[in-house]
């Protein structure tokens, strides 16, 4: 099993096309959190469904959500600072981190409040996630914390 806290793809998620949006629905305890099409949100909706999907480690939700908007920005950061690899990096799914690393555009070096994904990672002793960051052309190892 991939590393992550309660591994990768736990938690009751899933992702289903209904119509012609996205739904992404993940079951937490007693609470339901979902996104779909929400007319002129649906960007926005899309871009939490992501953050949503890496860090829960949904493999399928985070390809579902890039399928879907093939153009997004997969270094937007949310209200804490965090991008989709950052939060995937720290909780260990290498899974959803080599999906991530995938995506056209995607900036392994980006810091957020804890440091860049790889020191993340590091720290955290995600060594399957540090081998995907190391394995990225272009990946910053001198660069320091805060």
């Amino acid at each position: 099993m991939e590393g992550g806290e309660g591994g990768e793809g736990k938690g009751g998620g899933g992702v289903t096309r209904r119509g012609r949006g996205l739904v992404w629905k993940r079951r937490v305890g007693h609470r339901e959190a979902g996104f779909g099409g929400m007319g002129g949100r649906r960007e926005e909706a899309l871009a939490r469904a992501l953050m949503e999907a890496a860090e829960a480690g949904e493999v399928e939700g985070v390809k579902a959500v890039l399928g879907e908007v093939p153009r997004m920005d997969v270094n937007a950061k949310d209200e804490q600072g965090q991008t989709p690899l950052s939060l995937a990096s720290r909780k260990g799914h290498a899974g959803v981190v080599g999906v991530l690393l995938a995506a056209p555009g995607i900036d392994v070096n980006r810091e957020e409040f804890e440091g860049t994904p790889l020191f993340v990672a590091s720290r955290k002793g995600w060594s399957e996630v540090v081998r995907l960051l190391l394995a990225v052309p272009g990946i910053d190892v001198n660069r320091v914390d805060k």
